[in-house]
């Protein structure tokens, strides 16, 4: 099941697989297997992979993730710089945030 979850964090987040290797300074190949499930990570890498979605070990790991609503990541050609956009995306991700938390604090 790791290798789903991983892919739909990533998808959840708008990322390539070349973008979520690259941002968690995994070789392209490798990340790949991850999600094919043709290799796992070590634990140091899945508490990397953990922290960089923001997700627990046993999120990752479990049978079904919840995944969450995210904002997807935006470039900086993709928004033309405006910092408004930027902000709003920020500000959007960090409701969601405590939203979840709130909830799981119930």
């Amino acid at each position: 099941m790791f290798s789903q979850n991983l892919a739909a964090l990533r998808q959840s987040f708008g990322f390539t697989q070349k973008e979520a290797a690259q941002k968690l300074g995994i070789p392209y190949p490798r990340y790949n297997h991850y999600e094919t499930g043709r290799n796992e990570p070590d634990l140091e890498t899945l508490k990397a992979i953990s922290r960089f979605f923001d997700v627990s070990l046993d999120e990752l790991l479990e049978n079904e993730i919840q995944i969450k609503p995210r904002v997807p990541h935006k470039t900086a050609s993709q928004s033309g710089g405006d910092e408004l956009d930027e902000l709003l995306a920020l500000a959007e991700t960090l409701h969601l945030k405590i939203k979840s938390l709130k909830a799981r604090n119930k």
